[in-house]
């Protein structure tokens, strides 16, 4: 319809009249914003540069949220994760110098902080009984939080590199609720772990056809389909189930890097974000 349109001030100006939608600047925070949603969708975490804000409700679109420093540095925030469990809201935040897990229930508390800074990514499970943080010198350090008032620190994963090769940032997690771990970072990779036993167990990765990393995951309500967005501006798909994860249609072209994806809560449809 736009192709037909006039060239001319008011054509352009009726077609974004009757296009626009009006949406606070707080929606879209800075530029390097991540969000996270509760499994209720009570709560929204906006972790930026340095602070995070929260939304609980109705606040999203009638207050400016409430702001906290996380890193009085001001470094970028690079993971942002929320989950319950024993009633408590969970938190999971990683950054450039900073990382832990904050009980967010109320007043934002902080449970357990991650020593030292380059952490890329942070991810709790679904049921909120386990985090993963991952850094840039390619290892995964796991926490049990089977009692969420007091995370324990867990085994740590290193990626696996061919001999010679620099260690490779984690910058993407996701858990699948049944007990296996995915992590991206590598091209034309997505590494996996089972957790259910004392200590990690490497299974075979899946492949796709990019060198471009993995940016962020997303795995479907019912558990049966996983999503990863990349660098390649591509969104990579795969069926979940009893066996080996099978390749499904692959979503490209996009016109940016997938720095986002997210299914919807009836897992009929795929967000993606650039």
């Amino acid at each position: 319809m736009a192709d037909s349109l006039s060239s001319t001030r008011e054509a352009r100006s009726a077609l974004g009249d009757a296009t626009a939608v009006y949406a606070p600047t707080r929606w879209a925070g800075e530029g390097r914003s991540r969000i996270a949603v509760s499994p209720d969708g009570e709560l929204v975490v906006r972790a930026g540069v340095g602070k995070i804000t929260l939304w609980r409700g109705a606040e999203l679109t009638a207050s400016p949220g409430t702001t906290v420093t996380i890193d009085p540095e001001g470094g970028a925030m690079t993971g942002v994760s929320l989950a319950t469990a024993g009633g408590r809201t969970l938190l999971a935040l990683s950054g450039a110098n900073v990382a832990g897990i904050w009980d967010v229930t109320a007043e934002p508390a902080l449970l357990q902080a991650r020593e030292g800074g380059g952490w890329t990514s942070a991810e709790l499970s679904p049921d909120g009984r386990s985090a993963a943080f991952g850094h840039e010198e390619g290892r995964i350090e796991l926490v049990g939080l089977d009692d969420p008032g007091h995370p324990v620190a867990g085994p740590v994963i290193q990626t696996p590199t061919a001999a010679g090769d620099d260690p490779v940032s984690v910058l993407s997690l996701q858990f699948d609720g049944k007990g296996t771990l995915y992590a991206g970072g590598k091209g034309y990779t997505i590494w996996r772990w089972a957790l259910g036993g004392a200590e990690p167990r490497a299974l075979p990765p899946l492949k796709y056809a990019s060198e471009r990393a993995v940016l962020d995951m997303a795995i479907s309500p019912s558990g049966d389909q996983l999503a990863a967005g990349t660098y390649g501006r591509k969104a990579f798909r795969w069926r979940l189930g009893s066996g080996d994860p099978s390749p499904l249609k692959t979503l490209t072209p996009f016109v940016s890097n997938v720095l986002g994806v997210a299914f919807t809560r009836d897992g009929t449809k795929l967000l993606a974000t650039g």
